[in-house]
């Protein structure tokens, strides 16, 4: 199948992700049809049987979106896609690139000492950080209690949500 008109977009070409969940948009055009399409992280051309079918076959295939899934280290991606004809004949890839990346960075902390033990994210990209400090990490109300432990939550834009304090095994403050 010759393809000319092939074609993959991810997050409508932004060049660059936060998430590894992203959009992928394809286009495709070919005189005798298209009866399935085939997205992967793999170079390999798959199988016919790999293909997911488009019923009834059609000449130009446009726009159609997918959600697909990058791999969760961080650093520039490359997706290919693949089209089939009825007749079992497959295109060539196209491909497309996009840089994943978590896109922002914070310094969370004080000019005293502080000291991270852990990181964890969650589902929903909420990331958690637990750690000690000498200082005050932006309660401001002169209640702050030092050489403290806590943990810290920020939302998958890097923005700081809650913060818990705790000494000796109890939470002793907490603030948003």
């Amino acid at each position: 199948m010759r393809c000319p008109f092939c074609h993959i977009q991810i997050n409508d070409a932004s060049g660059s992700v936060s998430s590894s969940q992203v959009t992928v948009m394809l286009s495709a055009a070919d005189s005798i049809g298209i009866s399935g399409y085939y997205v992967s992280k793999s170079s390999v051309a798959p199988s016919a049987e790999a293909f997911t079918p488009i019923e009834p076959p059609v000449t130009a295939l446009t726009n159609l979106r997918e959600t697909f899934t990058l791999s969760s280290s961080l650093g520039v991606k490359t997706l290919y896609a693949w089209f089939i004809d009825p007749a079992g004949n497959i295109s060539s890839p196209a491909i497309a690139n996009v840089n994943f990346s978590y896109g922002w960075v914070r310094i969370h902390g004080t000019e005293e000492m502080e000291e991270s033990r852990g990181i964890a994210m969650d589902s929903s990209g909420n990331i958690y950080l637990v750690g000690s400090t000498m200082g005050d990490l932006g309660e401001n109300n002169n209640l702050t209690i030092y050489n403290s432990a806590f943990v810290s939550k920020l939302n998958g834009a890097g923005n700081l949500g809650t913060v818990m304090k705790f000494r000796d095994g109890h939470e002793i403050m907490r603030f948003y």
